[in-house]
């Protein structure tokens, strides 16, 4: 494997872009707890979802806790787009990306 290589898959592959996004800590919570958390090979997508409502639930709730110290300008629940992460991750499923 060489740069031109390593180039095009930073720039063709789903994982990888999901994992240099700003919401990569994020997706890579909701990934740990539907996969590794539970112990289980596949998650289906109903299961996914209310993992990721209760992730951003979570998300809220500290951010929420944290306004009431100090003001903050930005909103990272805000500025993440669940169906984004889910579009990602269905296109990891259905090229096979996935590594376990």
């Amino acid at each position: 494997m060489n740069y031109a290589d390593l180039k095009l898959q930073f720039h063709e592959s789903a994982a990888l872009r999901l994992l240099r996004a700003d919401t990569a800590p994020f997706a890579l919570a909701v990934l740990f707890t539907a996969f590794k958390r539970d112990n289980v090979p596949s998650v289906n997508e109903s299961r996914l979802r209310a993992i990721l409502e209760a992730e951003l639930g979570e998300l809220r709730d500290v951010e929420e806790s944290d306004s009431t110290r100090e003001p903050k300008t930005t909103s990272m629940s805000g500025a993440i787009n669940p169906m984004g992460i889910f579009g990602d991750i269905n296109l990891m499923v259905k090229t096979n990306q996935f590594v376990s």
